[in-house]
C-alpha cells in the first residue's frame, strides 16, 4: 500500500518534537541605560509624513540587512560589524545549546550562520543559525539569536535537536537510488488522489509518468552535505539532492533531501529518503507551493464592489514615484525606484510577466516622448492581465523595499545594484487561462536560487481572472517576502514556514499586507478580501476582517488548514492596526507604525514559528522602537497596549500556550493581559 503524497514519519509519533520549539515567553524589557541609534540604516520612522523611502547604508553593506533608522540622532560608538555580531551569536548559540540539547564543550553544537545580519528599525540585529552536524544541515532545525540595541544577545526562538556524536554521515544509500525512490513516491502516490482547496474546488493531484526514468548525474560537489544535480528527466527543472540529518527527540537519521518540480510548475515537492540503510525509506514529503520609463493603462487597485464592472483604467507612469508609495523616507533615495521595464515589454529587473507557460508577453509601443506605452485592448483580455499583474507585482516590490525587504534582505531582483544579497531571481508572474489550485499560488525559493514563480488563475465560479485583482496579487507577492524574512528563510525558503501554524501565519501576513496597503488610500476601510474576483460581497474568507471576526486561537483545532489558520492571524494584525490608528488619532500614521512593527517582527521571528513566537517578535519590535527613541514614550505605551489587546482578544494572551508549530490540537487559548498595561 502506497503512502500518501504528503507524509511525515514524525507524525506517527505525535509526542516527538524538536527541543526548544513552541516557546512563547514575552520579550525582555528594554534596557534602562541610554542606547545609541542604529547607524547606516535605510528607513526612518516618520509616522506623519506623506511618503517613505531608502537611503544608502554605509556600514557593513555587504553583510548587514537593515530595516530602518531613527530620525532622532543620539550619541554613542559605532555599531559592531556584522562579522562581530555573527561571532557573538555563534558563541551565544553554542551556550544556549548546552541547556536545550545538552551539548558540551567537548561536543558543542554546530551551526552555519547566515552571514547576512538582519537589522530592525529599533536597532536590533538578528542572526539566523542553521544547525549542522559535521557539515551536514539538520532538517528544519534553526535558531535565531537577537542582539539587542544594547549589544546583549538573547534567544530569538526556533528549533534544535540533539544529534548523537557517533552518527555516521557516510550514506549507505546512493544518491541516484534516493532520487529514484523520491520520484517513484510522487508517481505512485498521486494516482486517483484529489485535494480540496479553500474554494471547495476538488482537483486531482498533479501526477507524473516516470516510465523509463533513470537519474543521470550532472554534477556533484565535494562538500560534507554532498550537493548533487541530475538531469531533469520528466520533471520541469534539474533535480537537486543533498544530505541532511532528519531528527526528532529519539532518533537522528542521515537522509537525502530531494527537490522535484512537476511539469509546468504545477507543484514542487521536497522528499526526504533515509540514507542510513541500503534499502532507503520515505521519511518526509511536502509540497513547497504556497497558494494567491514606461507607462501603462492599468487598474490601480482591486475593484470596490462585487458585481460591478471593472472601474476605469488609469494611465500610470512606471515606476510609481516615491511620493505614491505610503512609506516615509528619512533621506535621499538614490537609484530608487528603479525602472520597471528594461526594454519594450513587461519584463524588468524585478518582475517578468508571461501568458501561461509560454514565452508570450506584452510588447508596448513608443510614444512621441520616447516612453514605452502599454494600452491593451480589450480592457479585460490577456494583454490586460499581463500588464496588470506586472504593475501590481512591481508596486508591491517597491512598497516592500521601502519597508525593509530590499536587496540585502533577499528580495527578488535580477541585478542587485547595491551589491548586497544575491540577484538572478526576479519574480516570474504567469497569467494562467484556467483555474489553478487555490486560485493563485507562489513558489518561494532561497535568495538567488531557483526561479520564484507566481501563478494567477481564473476563479472557478465567477470566471474572473485573479491577475486583475490587487487583493490576490498583493497576497501572493507577500508570500515571497515572509518566506525569506522569517528565520533562516534567506537561505532555505520555503522551509522557514513549512510547519502548520507557520504556513497558516504566512497566509495571514499575506492578507494583512494586501488589505492594509489598499486601505491606506481608502476613506472607508474594506474588511473583505477577494470580493471582486469571487463576485461575492462577502469575499473569499469565512467572515469579514472587522472587530467582530468570530474565530480565535482556540478554534483552530476544528479547522487545521493553512488558510483558515491564517485568517485568525490576519484578523489579529488588522485589529492591532485599527487600535494603532485610533491611538495615534491618524489613520495613515497608524498604518505606517503597523507595517514597521510587523516587518521588524518578521525579521525577529524564528524559523517555523508558533503564533506565540510571532506575537513575541512583534512585541519585541515595539520595545526596540522605544529603546531607539523612534517613537515617543506615549506612543510606546499606546502601541504596546494596542498589540496586547489584539493578541489577547484572539486568544494569544499572557498565559496562552501553542505547543508544537506543526499542530493545532495542543493549543491553550488565553485572554489575559499582562499587568501594568
Amino acid at each position: 500500500m502506497s503512502l500518501p503524497r504528503e507524509f511525515d514519519i514524525r507524525r506517527e509519533h505525535p509526542n516527538i518534537t524538536a527541543l526548544g520549539a513552541g516557546t512563547g515567553s514575552p520579550p525582555s524589557p528594554p534596557p534602562t541605560a541610554p542606547v545609541r541609534t542604529a547607524t547606516g540604516s535605510h528607513h526612518g520612522l516618520d509616522l506623519t509624513s506623506s511618503v517613505d523611502s531608502v537611503a544608502t547604508d554605509a556600514a557593513d553593506s555587504s553583510t548587514s540587512a537593515t530595516t530602518s533608522s531613527s530620525s532622532t540622532t543620539t550619541t554613542g560608538s559605532a555599531p559592531p560589524s556584522a562579522g562581530a555580531q555573527v561571532r557573538d551569536a555563534l558563541t551565544f548559540g553554542r551556550k544556549l545549546a548546552t541547556t536545550i540539547i545538552g551539548a558540551t564543550a567537548d561536543e558543542p553544537a554546530e551551526f552555519a550562520p547566515d552571514p547576512v545580519v538582519k537589522r530592525t528599525g529599533g536597532g536590533a540585529a538578528i542572526v539566523a543559525l542553521n544547525q549542522e552536524f559535521q557539515g551536514v544541515p539538520v532538517f528544519q532545525m534553526a535558531r535565531t539569536v537577537r542582539i539587542g540595541p544594547d549589544g546583549k544577545p538573547a534567544d530569538g526562538g526556533g528549533d534544535l535537536a540533539p544529534i548523537p556524536s557517533d552518527l555516521s554521515t557516510n550514506p549507505k544509500l546512493r544518491v541516484e537510488a534516493a532520487v529514484l525512490m523520491a520520484a517513484q513516491h510522487l508517481a505512485s502516490s498521486g494516482q486517483g488522489e484529489t485535494v480540496t482547496d479553500m474554494f471547495g474546488v476538488t482537483s486531482p493531484l498533479p501526477t507524473i509518468d516516470i516510465t523509463g526514468f533513470t537519474p543521470k548525474l550532472l554534477a556533484t560537489f565535494p562538500l560534507p552535505e554532498r550537493p548533487t544535480a541530475f538531469e531533469k528527466g520528466p520533471f520541469e527543472n534539474p533535480i537537486t539532492a543533498n544530505l541532511v540529518i532528519f531528527s526528532n527527540l529519539t532518533t537522528a537519521r542521515l537522509a537525502w533531501y530531494v527537490l522535484l518540480t512537476f511539469p509546468d510548475f504545477t507543484d514542487q515537492y521536497a522528499v526526504i529518503i533515509a540514507a542510513d540503510t541500503p534499502t532507503g525509506e520515505l521519511l518526509f514529503s511536502q509540497s513547497n507551493l504556497r497558494r494567491a520609463a514606461a507607462r501603462g493603462l492599468v487598474y490601480a487597485s482591486s475593484p470596490d464592489i462585487a458585481g460591478n464592472a471593472l472601474p476605469d483604467r488609469q494611465m500610470i507612469t512606471f515606476p510609481r514615484p516615491v511620493a505614491d508609495i505610503p512609506v516615509v523616507p528619512d533621506g535621499p533615495t538614490p537609484g530608487f525606484p528603479a525602472d520597471w521595464v528594461t526594454g519594450n515589454q513587461v519584463q524588468g529587473n524585478a518582475v517578468c510577466a508571461f501568458l501561461g507557460f509560454s514565452p508570450n508577453t506584452l510588447t508596448g509601443t513608443p510614444a512621441q516622448d520616447g516612453a514605452i506605452e502599454f494600452k491593451p485592448t480589450p480592457s479585460d483580455g490577456d494583454d490586460q492581465k499581463l500588464l496588470n499583474m506586472f504593475y501590481f507585482c512591481n508596486y508591491m516590490h517597491d512598497f516592500l523595499y521601502l519597508l525593509g525587504f530590499d536587496e540585502a534582505n533577499a528580495n527578488y531582483q535580477q541585478v542587485n545594484s547595491t551589491n548586497t544579497g544575491l540577484g538572478g531571481d526576479p519574480v516570474h508572474a504567469r497569467a494562467i487561462a484556467y483555474y489553478v489550485p487555490g486560485l493563485a499560488n507562489f513558489l518561494c525559493t532561497p535568495d538567488g536560487m531557483t526561479q520564484p514563480l507566481m501563478k494567477l488563475g481564473v476563479h472557478p465560479t465567477s470566471s474572473r481572472h485573479s491577475a486583475l485583482d490587487g487583493d490576490i496579487v498583493f497576497h501572493e507577492y507577500t508570500h515571497g517576502m515572509t518566506n525569506r524574512l522569517v528565520g533562516s528563510g534567506r537561505t532555505n525558503a520555503p522551509l522557514s514556514l513549512s510547519k502548520l501554524q507557520s504556513r497558516g501565519m504566512g497566509e495571514g501576513w499575506s492578507d494583512f499586507f494586501a488589505m492594509t496597503l489598499q486601505n491606506f488610500f481608502r476613506s472607508t476601510e474594506k474588511t473583505v478580501w477577494g470580493d471582486w474576483v469571487g463576485n461575492d460581497p462577502n469575499g473569499l474568507r469565512r467572515a469579514p476582517y472587522d472587530d467582530a471576526y468570530p474565530y480565535k486561537l482556540g478554534d483552530l483545532a476544528g479547522s487545521p488548514e493553512p488558510h483558515t489558520i491564517g485568517e485568525v492571524w490576519a484578523a489579529t494584525l488588522l485589529m492591532m492596526t485599527r487600535k494603532l490608528r485610533a491611538g495615534l488619532a491618524d489613520d495613515k500614521a497608524g498604518y505606517r507604525l503597523a507595517w514597521r512593527i510587523v516587518v521588524d517582527g518578521l525579521k525577529q521571528t524564528p524559523s517555523n514559528p508558533t503564533f506565540l513566537n510571532a506575537r513575541d517578535a512583534i512585541l519585541q519590535a515595539i520595545e526596540d522602537l522605544n529603546t531607539a527613541n523612534q517613537i515617543t514614550p506615549a506612543q510606546f505605551t499606546m502601541a504596546k497596549k494596542a498589540a496586547w489587546e489584539a493578541f489577547a482578544h484572539f486568544g494569544m494572551g499572557k498565559n496562552a500556550v501553542c505547543g508544537d508549530a506543526d499542530s493545532v490540537t495542543d493549543l491553550t487559548a488565553d485572554q489575559t493581559l499582562p499587568p501594568g498595561l
